[in-house]
């Protein structure tokens, strides 16, 4: 049973490119990471997303999702597939000592450099999936949009009116309160002269005032 006549190289691409790593028996672990895309504003472009190889030759045992993932491509039992993976690697490994490099067609190139450090040399530097977008930067002073306000749609306009509307009943309302106090200590007061007894609106204090002349210290003939 070989692995070429289940072409698990196949699978092995296929699994990264649905998974995004893939552990590749007797070299390492190969990973597809995702760049997000990038707004470069001083140069008015927007440069879509892409990906890079990520190489790891640290000898791992394959994941459990890669095994299942090959015995249901492959209709063979887990046991069987360990057997082809182990004759996998067997064979790459043999083909790196002796030819210190192994070329994954399409993917890129492994092999060994001065310091019998293995490497990977990726066919393409990154995978790009679109070309890059070039743009103006425009300046509206009123442009009308859409604001998407809870689970409805608004337009910036009424957005703008309902928070002035918040911001004057705010304005006023914030004087509804000292004003309810002084007309409480307003109505206090009133009450306090009421009890005290002698209340006219027209007098100064509580009680009528009765001012008395002096006796004459001389008298005139």
């Amino acid at each position: 049973m070989s692995p070429l006549e289940y072409n698990i190289p196949s699978l092995l691409y296929k699994y990264l490119a649905c998974k995004g790593s893939v552990n590749i028996p007797g070299i390492g672990t190969l990973q597809l990471k995702r760049k997000p895309a990038l707004n470069i504003f001083s140069e008015k472009r927007v440069d879509a997303f892409e990906f890079q190889f990520i190489f790891n030759s640290i000898a791992l045992p394959p994941p459990s999702d890669q095994l299942h993932f090959l015995e249901r491509y492959c209709s063979i039992s887990k046991s069987e597939i360990m057997d082809l993976l182990e004759s996998l690697k067997s064979e790459t490994i043999q083909k790196i000592n002796s030819d210190r490099k192994l070329e994954w067609i399409g993917v890129g190139l492994f092999l060994k450099d001065e310091s019998d450090r293995l490497v990977f040399q990726p066919k393409l530097q990154t995978i790009e999936y679109y070309p890059s977008i070039s743009y103006q930067h425009v300046l509206r002073e009123s442009a009308s949009h859409a604001v998407l306000v809870g689970e409805s749609e608004r337009s910036s306009e009424e957005m703008e009116t309902y928070f002035e509307e918040r911001k004057r009943g705010v304005g006023s309302s914030k004087w509804a309160i000292p004003a309810l106090v002084l007309a409480i200590l307003a109505l206090l007061i009133v009450f306090i002269r009421f009890s005290f007894g002698n209340f006219n609106l027209s007098e100064g204090r509580y009680n009528s005032l009765h001012p008395t002349l002096p006796p004459a210290t001389y008298s005139t003939q």
